[in-house]
């Protein structure tokens, strides 16, 4: 059986190219990215995940 830690572990890598380019951005469309991957979220990840993330946030 997999270790839950792992099972539920997640990791992505930003390259310091990716992280200039966001930081050149105006604050209006840094808002308007972090609204279209929230919406990307709300819409590719299932409700009983989204829900087990909840739970884990709320006790950190």
């Amino acid at each position: 059986m997999p270790d839950r830690e792992t099972e539920n572990s997640f990791a992505f890598r930003v390259s310091k190219e990716k992280i200039k380019e966001f930081a050149k951005l105006s604050a209006e469309e840094k808002l308007n990215w972090l609204e279209d991957a929230n919406n990307f979220v709300a819409a590719a990840v299932p409700d009983e995940k989204l829900k087990r993330w909840e739970k884990f946030i709320a006790r950190n």
